[in-house]
């Protein structure tokens, strides 16, 4: 069953890492998620932070129109090749068609600069990247769960919000205020 946030802001989460071995655990895991279900979450393979930048501006290999919807999540390994995550990271946080993308970022081995960096540039979690398909299991669930069914994702400046009477500011109440004795 599709969930709220899926319908609104889309179900594709994109998955950074140069990992393909990870890459297919994590996609097997979060095929396992929806127990034979129809699976309602795209996920999205990029083996490098070039290619993650790439697919999100839609350009160089990335400009056909399928490839311009923009993901619900980013699930982004610090430890890559041609662009790490931390230059990723800043890349996407300081453009504002990219920067209200929530980003996970994982890593095998970190410092706490590095993770205080994350954060610096404006990543909404860090997590230690899982090593086996339990552990993929448990987290894809979790990142599903959390992400999609209980958050409330924040939408695109390019988003149709057909529900804009609900965003508008409230009108003054313009009783006189209450008098205390």
């Amino acid at each position: 069953m599709e969930t709220l946030n899926e319908k609104l802001y889309g179900n594709i989460i994109v998955f950074a890492d140069d990992s393909e071995d990870h890459y297919k655990m994590v996609s097997k895991a979060l095929t396992a998620c929806f127990n034979g279900g129809k699976q309602t979450t795209a996920l999205k393979w990029v083996r490098n932070g070039e290619e993650l930048v790439h697919y999100l501006l839609t350009t160089d290999h990335y400009k056909s129109p399928e490839m311009a919807d923009h993901p619900a999540i980013i699930v982004l390994d610090i430890q890559m090749p041609k662009m790490n995550g931390l230059e990723v990271l800043e890349k996407i946080k300081v453009n504002p068609l990219l920067n209200y993308i929530p980003i996970i970022c994982m890593s095998n081995y970190y410092s706490n600069l590095e993770i205080n960096m994350c954060y610096k540039f404006g990543v909404n979690s860090f997590i230690k990247k899982p090593v086996n398909f339990d552990e993929i299991l448990v987290l894809v669930k979790f990142i599903h769960d959390y992400w999609f069914k209980v958050n409330i994702l924040p939408r695109s400046d390019r988003a149709d919000v057909s529900q804009a009477d609900e965003l508008q500011a409230p009108k003054e109440n313009k009783r006189a205020p209450a008098q205390i004795p």
